[in-house]
């Protein structure tokens, strides 16, 4: 027998009140609630903001973001950004975790993708990405949760070349965004800008340090600690290199040793895993074979003493199966070779060479492993990312 309909419709009002909290014996309190969320990866928390509104106000409050970004940077990172830096017509990025034993791949859309020209990334940080275009589009992009904020273009002082690294300053709990840009042929002279997310403004600061007969090497500024790093050459002696750095909250330059090598190398410089600063050695002496062909990893395991570089591995053409991935590097004379992350034991080294190719290298064993990706771009570049809640008040994708 059917209950009468005043009935019926009272207690369909009362089941449309219930908490999102739940009730009785299934509620938990918010701050339980709060400690779960935080927990969950960002695109998990975009969808359970429309569950109710005491999520939605959870979820974005400031105290959720601090709290959801600090375990975030705890968090040992396997996955890596992958960006198509080779059609001035196509904007892909993908996601790929490597977490699993085969890796997972997600593709997201990047924010320049309707402007014309080569994207590249100018720096990555705790799951921030600072990509650009042309040289004068710059975004600040979080792909995990689809949102980015547009950097205002600051007309330098002059033509010149320039050069862009990003990093958290945790002192003023800010990303800020460094651009130099170094004047004339001799470049002696030089302006230094940093962009502060926080307050989405420009400062000018002090110039680079003059140091003589030294010039620019490093493409990229590489971020670790709250620091950017660079590599400078000797314009006379191309075997002579300097470590110059900046540290994002005191604005003072620094320098740091570099590892003592021999037989004149190509210098390369970066952030393993946001663990570890590293320089990488490669050599191809021109008399012999290219199969002769290696690059030296060496790690900074002791910021700031010299004594601590560390050689990781060597990674050598003739150490490689012969197959065609083999042949084809030793037609190309690979000249880069970044090491990216490690796995999760801690064995391996995933090395992406010549922007194209993704490798597995054991550093005992010098085994090497093809790696795969879906959809996998001719040339690309790379950042190391981590999920976070950031930007969530930004422009969406």
């Amino acid at each position: 027998m059917w209950p009468e309909k005043g009935k019926r419709s009272t207690r369909i009002r009362r089941r449309s009140t219930v908490s999102c909290y739940f009730q009785h014996d299934c509620y938990f309190q918010p701050e339980i609630i709060f400690e779960i969320l935080t927990r969950l990866p960002p695109e998990s928390l975009v969808k359970f903001m429309c569950v109710c509104k005491d999520w939605n106000s959870i979820i974005r409050s400031q105290k959720f973001i601090r709290a959801q970004h600090d375990r975030s940077m705890k968090a040992n990172s396997r996955t890596i950004l992958v960006l198509n830096s080779n059609a001035p017509t196509r904007s892909e990025a993908s996601l790929v975790y490597f977490d699993t034993l085969i890796p997972h791949t997600v593709r997201v859309k990047q924010p320049l993708n309707k402007l014309a020209g080569m994207t590249s990334v100018a720096g990555y940080s705790n799951g921030l990405v600072c990509i650009m275009r042309a040289g004068e589009h710059l975004v600040v992009w979080n792909p995990s949760i689809r949102r980015f904020k547009q950097i205002p273009f600051e007309q330098p002082a002059g033509a010149g070349k320039r050069y862009y690294g990003f990093g958290y300053d945790s002192t003023d709990d800010d990303y800020k965004l460094v651009r130099v840009v170094v004047f004339g042929f001799d470049g002696v002279s030089s302006e230094v800008k940093i962009y502060s997310l926080k307050s989405n403004s420009w400062k000018k600061i002090q110039g680079l340090p003059r140091i003589e007969d030294f010039g620019m090497l490093s493409l990229r500024l590489s971020s670790w600690n709250g620091v950017l790093h660079w590599l400078m050459c000797h314009k006379l002696d191309e075997q002579t290199h300097r470590l110059v750095t900046l540290d994002l909250a005191t604005e003072r330059y620094d320098e740091l040793p570099i590892p003592h090598y021999n037989d004149g190398p190509q210098l390369t410089l970066g952030v393993l895993g946001e663990e570890y600063l590293y320089v990488s050695l490669h050599y191809r002496p021109e008399a012999e074979s290219i199969l002769n062909s290696r690059n030296d990893v060496w790690i900074m395991k002791e910021y700031g003493v010299a004594t601590s570089w560390t050689k990781l591995y060597t990674f050598a053409l003739e150490d490689m199966p012969q197959t065609p991935e083999y042949k084809r590097l030793a037609f190309k004379s690979y000249r880069h070779c970044k090491p990216l992350l490690f796995s999760e034991t801690g064995e391996k080294v995933l090395l992406h060479v010549d922007s194209d190719t993704l490798y597995w290298y054991d550093c005992e064993t010098k085994e090497t492993k093809r790696v795969h990706i879906n959809g996998e771009p001719s040339c690309y570049s790379t950042a190391i990312w981590k999920g976070n809640f950031l930007l969530s008040d930004g422009d969406p994708v």
